[in-house]
């Protein structure tokens, strides 16, 4: 599954801010990682 940061809000009922910083600490932590496209996927 591959998410965009606002599908992410969606789907985890997170504002704007809030999602951000989950999927920046997710991606730092490598369990995540961006695409080119700016889609969120697991790393």
């Amino acid at each position: 599954m591959q998410l965009t940061e606002a599908q992410a809000q969606r789907l985890w009922q997170l504002d704007s801010t809030t999602c951000q910083q989950v999927l920046t600490h997710l991606v730092t932590e490598h369990f995540l990682r961006r695409t080119e496209h700016g889609r969120y996927l697991q790393a």
